[in-house]
């Protein structure tokens, strides 16, 4: 019970806060009406403020002026729905067979939905591990310590069998047992 509620307590925190703090960050920039429209669908952030910066420069001003008009402010709302609309577009034609495939396999062992999950995971973790190894000899040398450390405790984990300590272990070994 003790580890589940601080399991709970852990897994909320870290995406409530990053939430929260992107919601008053586009508070600041474009007011609360956008920020809460944004921040309820698909999408980064990040990467639509990027694009509203983008919009207000096409037009010769900066998103954090006072000098941003109506058709401005729609405009930069326009390129911040439309950077998500790839994202909508992809749910709508690849969750349903998705959904079928997952109902169809649930039973079998190495199922579609683990070997997806290990995949994109295993990509993930790659892709941020190639990007801090190009910044530097100390970047390349602490992931591949901390690499190695994972790996460790991984096998640690598995051998030990305690209950409630090895389930990253048996996520990242066990899917083609």
């Amino acid at each position: 019970m003790k580890i589940s509620i601080r399991t709970g307590i852990f897994s909320i925190i870290g995406p409530g806060f990053s939430v929260m703090i992107a919601t008053l960050t586009i508070m600041a920039m474009l007011g609360s009406g956008a920020a809460f429209m944004r921040i309820g669908v698909i999408g980064s952030a990040s990467y639509e403020l990027m694009l509203a910066g983008i919009a207000a420069d096409v037009l010769g001003i900066e998103l954090t002026s006072a000098n941003i008009t109506t058709g401005v402010f729609i405009l930069v709302l326009y390129a911040m729905i439309l950077g998500s609309a790839p994202y909508f577009i992809n749910c709508f034609f690849s969750l349903k067979p998705m959904e079928r495939s997952l109902i169809k396999n649930k039973s079998i062992e190495g199922s579609f939905a683990k070997i997806v999950g290990f995949i994109a995971s295993i990509a993930l973790i790659g892709y941020f591990a190639i990007d801090n190894a190009r910044k530097g000899k100390v970047e390349a040398i602490v992931m591949f310590i901390t690499g190695g450390i994972t790996i460790l405790l991984s096998m640690y984990a598995e051998k030990s069998k305690k209950k409630g300590r090895n389930h990253g272990a048996q996520f990242s070994t066990g899917i083609f047992k």
